[in-house]
């Protein structure tokens, strides 16, 4: 095992301090990066939203006020500033009240 000189006396070369990385590492590292980005860019993204605010079996005292309103601000902002994209025709809506909804049953 030969042997190098440092300030704390000799060490080992096994021992000696690394100032870059293995030549494979970086060949590795940078291959991994481009599979994670190839996936996110061919990845799909869908939704479903169920704003139930009316119930048969119920009075109308109640029922609730505010899923209609909800689903279509989670749908405004999926479509238009979620940081994971949904294109407009991958969010369906479930929900009553709600104008181009299919009501939930």
């Amino acid at each position: 095992m030969s042997k190098r000189q440092s300030p704390y006396g000799v060490l080992p070369r096994s021992l000696t301090p690394v100032s870059r990385p293995a030549p494979m590492v970086l060949p590795a590292l940078a291959l991994c990066a481009g599979l994670t980005w190839a996936g996110q860019a061919q990845a799909e993204n869908y939704a479903l939203l169920v704003g139930a605010s009316t119930y048969d079996n119920l009075e109308e005292r109640y029922w609730l006020k505010g899923p209609a309103n909800d689903v279509a601000l989670v749908q405004t902002y999926l479509t238009q500033a979620s940081p994971v994209p949904f294109a407009p025709g991958d969010v369906t809506l479930l929900a009553d009240g709600v104008e181009g909804a299919t009501k939930p049953t």
